[in-house]
């Protein structure tokens, strides 16, 4: 028998989770060009929880915790 690889699902929340994410970084970018720390930081803080949201939704990272214990 042949393996099929797992495809990773691409729903609507992922997408979104994708996009916001991007969206966050970029400010976050433009806010420490400008030096604008109190914005840059909040904002890469967001942009990556965002980031860490999308891979989980669509299926590109799952959650190790509890695992093992």
């Amino acid at each position: 028998m042949w393996a099929v690889p797992a495809r990773p699902r691409l729903s609507s929340r992922g997408i979104l989770f994708v996009v916001l994410a991007l969206g966050l970084l970029a400010l976050a970018f433009a806010a420490a060009s400008a030096r604008r720390w109190l914005i840059a930081l909040p904002a890469v803080a967001l942009g990556l929880w965002m980031a860490d949201l999308a891979l989980r939704d669509l299926g590109l990272r799952t959650s190790r915790r509890g695992e093992g214990r």
